[in-house]
């Protein structure tokens, strides 16, 4: 089974009869692409930059759009714009560059989305044979992040 038919069945039945009845299939090939990339949510795009950036003590790969977890971020509040400077790495379709240790010039700006408390994550501890057991039980907190733009300085061209 292919991707496009787990994802939509009845774009995948089209595309395989627009092709069959078609004379042509240069002319049948290119409305099945389109088809696919807009079944899958958007077309793609070679262009699109993505970044690296050091948050806290975690690293992200980030795309634009993206919506990233992090620690929460005390200093923010909903909606403000948060300005990433911390690039090790940029990169597209054709070029990456890699920071020594960060990218010069280069940075992501987000938006706080949301604070929020994770899933609780339960510990369990046994001591077996002596009666002990203890549950303890950790949420940690949360902030949504989501990349607005990918400034890379004029360095991806």
């Amino acid at each position: 089974m292919t991707p496009l038919a787990r994802v939509a069945p009845e774009l995948a039945r089209g595309a395989s009869s627009s092709s069959a009845s078609s004379s042509s299939s240069d002319e049948a090939a290119v409305p099945a692409r389109e088809k696919e990339s807009n079944a899958l949510g958007r077309a793609p795009r070679p262009s699109d930059a993505f970044a690296v950036v050091a948050l806290g003590s975690t690293q992200m790969k980030v795309t634009t759009d993206d919506l990233v977890f992090v620690e929460k971020m005390r200093n923010y509040d909903v909606n403000d714009e948060v300005d990433l400077r911390a690039v090790l790495m940029l990169g597209d379709a054709s070029r990456t560059i890699v920071g020594r240790p960060t990218v010069r010039g280069a940075r992501v700006r987000a938006i706080v989305e949301e604070h929020f408390r994770d899933a609780k994550k339960l510990v369990f501890k046994k001591r077996r044979r002596k009666g002990f057991q203890r549950t303890f039980g950790h949420r940690s907190e949360l902030t949504g992040l989501r990349i607005v733009e990918i400034d890379h300085g004029g360095l991806l061209r």
